[in-house]
């Protein structure tokens, strides 16, 4: 029961980071850094000991690393709330062993998004914070079908 409020508490702040970014460009501390605690304590509520299996700590901690040196590029090809969101995000994902389909989801919608985006207008830049959001989300309901439907079997 507890995990259902963690994950609806997770919806609710991710949909509006998502409007924020789409509106303004930019993902708020507020919102990465609630994510991030909200992730934490279901992750915290699903495993009570952390010290039997940490192999999952470091995927996660690897695409945080590769995508903070992205934003970092001069080249501004990712943006700082963008690593943050990720860096949030990706332990969920990484615990659940779906860290790679997140990231292909991710970055698929946001290839589709641009090319159609600059099919209609000139303009390149497209916030990825929206299909971060939405492949996690996808990738959590994904999770609980898969969940339900080995349970009914």
């Amino acid at each position: 029961m507890i995990s259902v409020l963690f994950l609806l508490a997770l919806a609710v702040v991710s949909i509006d980071a998502a409007r924020v970014d789409l509106r303004e460009r930019r993902l708020p501390n507020r919102h990465t850094l609630t994510i991030a605690v909200v992730v934490g304590s279901l992750i915290a509520a699903w495993q009570s000991d952390f010290s039997g299996s940490r192999h999952w700590w470091w995927p996660a901690l690897a695409v945080s690393v590769i995508h903070l040196g992205l934003a970092l590029l001069p080249a501004r090809v990712l943006g700082m709330g963008d690593a943050k969101l990720i860096a949030a995000i990706s332990p969920l994902m990484s615990w659940w062993n779906v860290l790679a389909l997140w990231l292909l989801i991710s970055y698929a919608s946001a290839a589709c998004w641009g090319l159609i985006l600059m099919k209609l207008s000139r303009n390149s830049r497209i916030p990825f914070g929206p299909h971060l959001i939405a492949a996690a989300m996808a990738v959590v309901v994904g999770q609980f079908a898969r969940v339900a439907l080995a349970y009914c079997r």
